[in-house]
């Protein structure tokens, strides 16, 4: 398959500069067409098996071989780096903000909703994303405060009735609510319809939503899982252990109170500054360009 799709690219654009791989998944294949026609190759993990494997593992037998023969080796996060840099020379080049679509709007909220303090998560509903430590820090959080509040979580996958279960169980069903897939164009209205985002992932590489909802200006509570530590500082928010509903809920009582003297505006200029288009572009431009030169220079025997 791929050799044929490299065979149209060839026919409707030409001979590329350069390959960029995004995950060793699919290493061999793409190692093998570099060989082939001598390609340089720009590889860059993001898949979060290099943060849950054992280091014996297939993949990342197959990690080490992609990296081996890569011209430029680069991640997203600096959790993926500390397993990568003992391999070989690796870069962190996080993925990229669309500052275009996330930006801070009036959101109005459903009518008995407006005195609530919401928060909200998304992500696909699978073990990785925690959700039940999420809905189980819920529960605690209600019989702790007297105040309004609602969770919402938004995505699709097998542990929907699962997690239904367990919001029932622990008798939150009127203010905890699982909304399914999010339309794209109305992700940047969800994201700014709450008063602070959460991660309570097990593992994550970087975490791609918690950088919309900070563009949105949006205070955040994370676990300590990996790529979370490169985004969530005191300016915008706190960190918790993975796996621990008792200090997520802790965190969640916190935000109640705090989460009104964040500056919406700092957090997102901070955001941007770090991982917005114009930062994070010139990073990939320098890296492709690197791993052209470097494929040359091992040409030429330099």
């Amino acid at each position: 398959m791929l050799n044929k799709l490299y065979k149209r690219i060839l026919q409707e654009w030409g001979r590329p500069d350069v390959v960029n791989l995004r995950s060793s998944l699919q290493g061999y294949e793409v190692l093998s067409l570099c060989a082939q026609e001598d390609l340089p190759l720009f590889f860059m993990e993001h898949s979060s098996y290099v943060l849950t494997e054992p280091a014996d593992s297939p993949m990342l037998t197959r990690l080490r071989a992609v990296m081996e023969q890569a011209d430029v080796c680069a991640c997203v996060s600096s959790a993926v780096r500390r397993v990568m840099q003992p391999i070989k020379e690796t870069r962190v080049i996080p993925d990229c903000l669309d500052d275009r679509r996330f930006y801070p709007v009036e959101v109005k909220r459903d009518e008995g909703e407006a005195d609530a303090f919401v928060f909200r998560s998304m992500g696909q509903l699978r073990p990785i994303k925690g959700f039940d430590i999420l809905i189980k820090a819920f529960a605690l959080l209600v019989r702790r405060t007297d105040r309004p509040v609602r969770l919402d979580i938004a995505g699709v996958g097998g542990l929907r009735d699962a997690l239904q279960e367990l919001i029932d169980d622990s008798g939150v069903g009127e203010s905890c609510r699982l909304l399914g897939a999010i339309p794209r164009d109305r992700v940047p209205y969800f994201m700014n319809g709450c008063d602070c985002f959460v991660c309570s992932s097990r593992t994550e590489t970087l975490s791609c939503v918690l950088n919309e909802a900070a563009a949105c200006g949006k205070p955040l509570i994370s676990t300590r899982c990996g790529g979370p530590e490169d985004i969530v500082s005191g300016h915008n928010g706190l960190l918790v252990p993975p796996e621990d509903p008792e200090a997520l809920a802790g965190a969640m009582l916190v935000m109640l109170d705090k989460a009104a003297a964040y500056d919406g505006e700092k957090i997102r200029e901070a955001t941007l500054e770090r991982f917005g288009v114009d930062a994070v572009c010139g990073r990939l431009l320098e890296a492709c360009a690197d791993a052209v030169r470097i494929h040359g220079e091992r040409k030429s025997g330099n």
